[in-house]
């Protein structure tokens, strides 16, 4: 294999970062460039309409009722996503386990914007999972419900053939992890992309 391409590779994706506003250091290898860009395409989501659906059933808190209008808006014309996601986002060498492991993001349902660019922070927050096509708003917990199985079970319950292509058939689990059990393993740093 040609090495030059490697790093001609890398040094396309170092550019895309930059434009895109990220930070990447002069003394970063190649591998550390690419890790980033893939790490940042992976979180960031593409500027496209989507419909925007949600179970029955489901509840917003009324002060966050205006947010998520707002929200509903940007997804189903296709605007910039990014102002309601963590603002971790800006991180390229942020992990964000629940969307590596159960394909979940969250989004806060602020209306103003702040001086950072985002949209003023909310607690609780929207859950929902993001494909092509749609916006499946899960529910609305508080910031930091990372083990809730109600985000899973949503999913299970309202768009089963969302999620298809991960279930593994004729296999039934032996044990139910609790929501206690995911917390503690999250924190140890087992995750289900590793």
């Amino acid at each position: 294999m040609d090495l030059q391409f490697f790093a001609d590779a890398a040094g396309m994706l170092r550019g895309a970062l930059v434009e895109a506003g990220y930070q990447v250091g002069i003394i970063d290898s190649d591998e550390q460039v690419r890790r980033k860009y893939f790490s940042a395409r992976h979180r960031r989501i593409e500027l496209r309409p989507r419909k925007f659906l949600i179970p029955p059933g489901f509840v917003c808190p009324p002060l966050l009722k205006p947010g998520l209008a707002l929200l509903r808006e940007k997804v189903e014309s296709g605007g910039d996503l990014r102002r309601n996601q963590s603002k971790r986002i800006s991180n390229p060498e942020y992990d964000d386990l629940l969307l590596d492991d159960w394909g979940i993001d969250h989004f806060h349902l602020g209306e103003s914007i702040e001086p950072n660019g985002f949209v003023s922070r909310t607690n609780p927050v929207l859950f929902a999972r993001v494909t092509p096509e749609n916006f499946y708003a899960l529910v609305v917990l508080p910031h930091g419900s990372w083990s809730k199985k109600a985000l899973i079970e949503t999913i299970h319950s309202n768009w089963p053939d969302s999620i298809k292509q991960f279930r593994i058939r004729g296999v039934k689990p032996e044990f139910e992890v609790t929501e206690k059990e995911i917390q503690d393993l999250t924190a140890r740093g087992v995750s289900g992309h590793h």
